[in-house]
């Protein structure tokens, strides 16, 4: 008996292989199928050049909005917040976010909340960031610890003051 070597095979994988698969429809819909990657880049990047979602978006889209739980309000909210240029724009962007909303896990957003003068705004970053850290860890601590000397300087309430220790204990 003679051992098959790979050259020998290779031409029965070749010839047993199915086509590649086509475009397929389901429910009336183009799905994405590994032969039509012009069109779904296309897509791609009509989506993000231009803001309007294709249909074979459409489905995906409203399923992050809803899964997500974040709703456009609180995104337009976020974005005023890290685009805001001054610190009354900011502190305004803030105020109205967690009127309604609370805050996201963004680390750069939090660390610019600690230069807020308003403690409760402040025990909320704080809060944040002392959860942020339990669950993944923060990767700013060098920005995060010179705040703190700050903060608990000029904290009124002892509240304040302890958010700032058990922040500083996880450091």
């Amino acid at each position: 008996m003679t051992k098959k070597i790979w050259r020998d095979t290779s031409h029965i994988s070749r010839e047993t292989k199915t086509p590649a698969p086509t475009a397929q429809t389901i429910g009336g819909r183009r799905v994405h199928t590994p032969t039509s990657p012009r069109g779904y880049k296309s897509d791609l990047d009509k989506m993000f050049d231009t803001g309007e979602v294709p249909d074979r978006f459409k489905d995906v889209v409203s399923g992050l909005n809803t899964a997500s739980g974040q709703s456009a309000e609180r995104q337009r909210l976020i974005r005023a917040a890290r685009t805001a240029e001054s610190h009354e724009d900011f502190e305004a962007a803030i105020r109205a976010l967690v009127a309604t909303y609370t805050l996201p896990d963004d680390e750069p957003l939090l660390i610019r909340m600690l230069d807020l003068s308003d403690e409760e705004l402040l025990g909320l970053a704080l809060d944040q960031l002392i959860e942020m850290d339990a669950t993944r860890g923060l990767q700013k601590r060098s920005l995060i610890r010179p705040r703190l000397d700050t903060i608990a300087q000029l904290a009124r309430t002892s509240h304040t003051r302890d958010l700032v220790d058990m922040l500083r204990e996880r450091m």
